[in-house]
């Protein structure tokens, strides 16, 4: 009788389990998205708000994986050599 007793609860527990854990992943996620979104959004208005930035960066957030990385080897080679961002990172290091 005792375990009669339980196995109702256990399947109770087990039940709300698994509806609330694909949900709260679910609207986690929905938030997480809708962040994502903002950010970029904001970094898109800065792109066009400095003159001097790159318009061509607003919207590679859609690109794929392989022309990201080209992107990103490209800007690196246009910075200099390992030398030249070792120094960088050094002064950036020193402000803070």
């Amino acid at each position: 009788m005792h375990i009669c007793s339980q196995t109702p609860q256990n399947c109770g527990c087990f039940a709300s389990r698994f509806c609330y854990s694909p949900l709260t992943c679910f609207l986690i996620q929905n938030a997480q998205n809708r962040d994502g979104s903002a950010i970029q959004a904001k970094l898109d208005e800065l792109i066009r708000a400095v003159d001097t930035a790159r318009n061509d960066f607003i919207g590679i957030e859609h690109l794929t994986e392989a022309e990201l990385q080209r992107i990103k080897s490209a800007l690196e080679y246009e910075c200099g050599d390992d030398e030249t961002h070792r120094l960088a990172i050094d002064r950036l290091i020193q402000r803070r």
